[in-house]
This record gives structure tokens, sequence and C-alpha cells, in this order.
């Protein structure tokens, strides 16, 4: 990965940090979910990366509370922002990659992860519910996939909630273990979470796939629930500040969205 400005550029050190990865997929419920969080959190922008894959954009900053920021009022492709009180990376990914160059990025954003020391890596996705078996038609509609990296390091710590320990229902017929590649149960929609997920199991990182069932379109309500369960789970955003809360760029595409999804 190429740091659109490495000339001035440098990483902190993210030595057992957190990051949180969307995949583009139905709904777009990662891309917004990394919105909701990079507003709730007020996360300052760290750089953009340039990836040949990806289709180039650019746009007017998202944000308010990173307009102050030199050069944070465009928003490109891939973005990196971080939370230093929680602890948290943020990435956020704003265009899909080019076709027969998903193998490529992925393998790259594998190697930047693993530069990072990042201690896990939670992947923000998405399930298309037409894909739905008959035992997922009824109940919560909303999953979770984990490698088994994640799972010894989760079953490590004290007084820690887990997704098991929450009772989220895991992914039905996926099965993944260093010796067992991931994505051998259905993700239809989910964009490259199987990829990423096969790939950073390889290597050992410890990741985790958080999945809601959706519709195709902009879906904000599955996105806030998907912030939900991951603050239910990591604990990350403050409740002094007002909780979880969306950009305000959201109420310009979605006028009265407050009045028709209060906050979580």
């Amino acid at each position: 990965m190429e740091l659109l400005n490495s000339s001035t550029a440098k990483y902190p050190d993210w030595t057992g940090w957190t990051l949180v990865q969307p995949c583009i997929s139905v709904g777009h419920v990662g891309q917004l979910a990394v919105d909701v969080l990079i507003t709730s959190l007020r996360a300052q922008r760290i750089t953009s990366l340039y990836h040949p894959a990806l289709y180039p954009v650019a746009g007017v900053g998202a944000y308010d509370h990173v307009v102050e920021q030199e050069n944070a009022s465009l928003n490109t492709s891939l973005e990196v922002y971080a939370c230093n009180e929680k602890k948290v990376v943020l990435m956020q990914q704003r265009s899909p990659c080019i076709p027969g160059r998903q193998a490529e990025f992925c393998n790259n954003l594998k190697e930047w992860i693993e530069a990072r020391n990042f201690q896990q890596v939670v992947i923000l996705s998405s399930l298309d519910s037409q894909a739905r078996v008959d035992m997922q038609l009824q109940g919560d509609q909303f999953r979770y996939v984990h490698n088994s990296t994640a799972e010894d390091r989760q079953a490590s710590l004290d007084d820690t909630p887990t997704p098991a320990s929450l009772k989220w229902p895991a992914l039905e017929a996926v099965v993944v273990s260093s010796d067992t590649p991931a994505g051998s149960g259905n993700m239809l929609g989910s964009g490259l979470a199987k990829r990423l997920l096969t790939s950073l199991t390889e290597s050992g990182i410890a990741t985790t796939v958080l999945l809601p069932f959706c519709q195709p379109g902009m879906q904000c309500r599955e996105a806030l629930m998907a912030t939900y369960r991951l603050n239910q789970w990591l604990h990350i955003i403050p409740d002094e500040n007002g909780g979880i809360r969306w950009p305000k760029s959201w109420d310009a595409i979605l006028p009265g969205l407050s009045e028709v999804i209060p906050t979580v």
C-alpha cells in the first residue's frame, strides 16, 4: 500500500491496537458503519492510501470534526483514521476494486496490516438477506465469523465480553481454523470479506467479521446495528460524548433520518 502523501506521513506505533476495516458489500453497511464510528469517536485522519486496484474517487469531506485538519477536507478512495484514547484504527474504503485485481488488493492489504502489528482486525460487512436459508429467516438477523486465532485470543481474556458470551449467532456452516480456509459457508453479498478473512487467517492474524443481513440500498439501520454490536463487544464509544452518532453528511442525503432511526 502506497501513501498518497508518503513524503511527509509517518505511522504511529499501532502495536496492540484494533483495526476496523469495512468491506464494500450489499447495503454499503461496512462503509456506513465506519462513518458512524469515525463520527462517534471523533477519530482524527492519519492519511490517505493509494492502491492501483481501487477505482480513484474524490469528494467533499464527510466529517465536521476533522475539517480543521490540513488536507482533511477532501475524501479519497482509501483513508485511515485513529482514536488514540481507545487505541482503534479505522480504515474507510470508498470505492470498489477493479475487476480481476481483488486478490492483489487483499494481499497488499494483508501485508500492510501485518506491518502495523495490530492486536486484532474487525471486518464490517453484510450478507444478502435474499440468500438466507430456512433457519435464518427468523430470529436475530446478525451473524459473525472469526478465525481460530481470534477465538483463542478471546478465550484468554478474563472478564471481557466475547461474541460467544454475548450470545451472538455465528454464521452457520462456516468453520475457520488454522487447517481449514475461511468461507466454507455462504457469505453472498459480503464483498471481499471471505477472501480477506482467508488471507488474514493464513497469516495468523486474529480476525472477526460482523455481518448483518440486509437488502440492497443505503442500509443505515443495519449500519447502526453493526456499530452497536461492535460497541457492545469492544466498548469503544463513550456515552459522555453523546454515544453513537452519524455524520451530518447523512442528513443531506437522507433528510429526516433522525426521526426514522433514533440514535441507538
